[in-house]
């Protein structure tokens, strides 16, 4: 058995996600009590998503209330201050022997506004810290959404990719599809692709291994050659990660080439723009 392949091919991803069926799940646990390396690796895969699971409950940064005790003990110091200026201001006042009584004690007697100031800023600054608190949770929330959407979209290709790789592996065990190689011409000597061609039900499945990238305004287009004549069978690019394509139908086909042609191809092929070519 092949360890990487199966690894690489996503089905640990899946299993850790619930996303597979009792015959896939009963496989994995079976491979993975026999190899060490798929459990290892199945394992490294469920610790993902747990860590995905932990990320909703992080705490909001511990600055913030560093910041709202720091303002608080500032508006402290700045009432003793206050009160120390009060206390001399009514030493002067008593020395003056000439002053008015009533004076004198209205300079003695406390200000009333002034009695409640560090309150008053500490409320403030309570409230103030409850509207950055607010908005920094909204705004941690927020990059949190974007990163759980970024993760789901990753799982979601895995969980694709491991799709397409058990579809793959049952079109290689189904002995009713003939294989044809599809070899690179003179124009590109390592060009490779692989036809699955099921004459019974007229599936075509091309499997490219290697092709040259094409420009923006060019596409590949596949042709069967049916009784000497051309057959189109669609045109493709090649998307990063994507290797198989599912073509048009066709039966009675002798052959199967690959052409590069203008993008949305050519009622008929340009035969110097070949690349692959392939007998049944």
């Amino acid at each position: 058995m092949n360890i990487e392949e199966y690894i690489s091919s996503g089905i640990l991803e899946a299993y850790a996600l619930g996303a597979v069926s009792d015959e896939e799940r009963r496989e994995v646990e079976c491979l993975t009590s026999i190899y060490p390396q798929l459990a290892e690796a199945l394992h490294a895969a469920q610790d993902d998503v747990e860590q995905l699971a932990r990320l909703e409950s992080k705490s909001p940064p511990p600055v913030l209330k560093a910041s709202i005790l720091d303002a608080v003990a500032q508006a402290a110091a700045e009432e003793r201050a206050d009160a120390d200026a009060n206390t001399v201001a009514s030493a002067d006042a008593d020395v003056e022997a000439d002053a008015d009584a009533s004076i004198i004690q209205m300079n003695a007697k406390e200000d009333p506004v002034k009695r409640w100031p560090l309150g008053w800023v500490a409320a403030a600054v309570i409230a103030l810290g409850m509207f950055f608190a607010n908005y920094t949770l909204r705004d941690y929330n927020a990059e949190l959404k974007r990163d759980l959407d970024q993760i789901s979209g990753e799982l979601n290709e895995i969980r694709d990719q491991a799709l397409t790789q058990q579809e793959r592996l049952a079109v290689l065990a189904d002995t009713s599809y003939h294989r044809i190689p599809m070899k690179g011409v003179e124009k590109s000597p390592t060009s490779l692709a692989m036809i699955y061609w099921n004459p019974t039900s007229e599936q075509v499945l091309l499997d490219v291994r290697e092709l040259p990238k094409p420009t923006e305004d060019q596409q590949y287009q596949l042709w069967a050659i049916v009784d000497g004549t051309p057959t189109d069978l669609g045109v493709f690019d090649l998307p990063e990660g994507q290797e198989w394509f599912e073509m048009k139908s066709i039966t009675g086909a002798v052959a199967f080439a690959v052409t590069l042609e203008p993008r949305g191809g050519r009622p008929e092929p340009a035969l110097e723009q070949m690349y692959v070519l392939g007998a049944v």
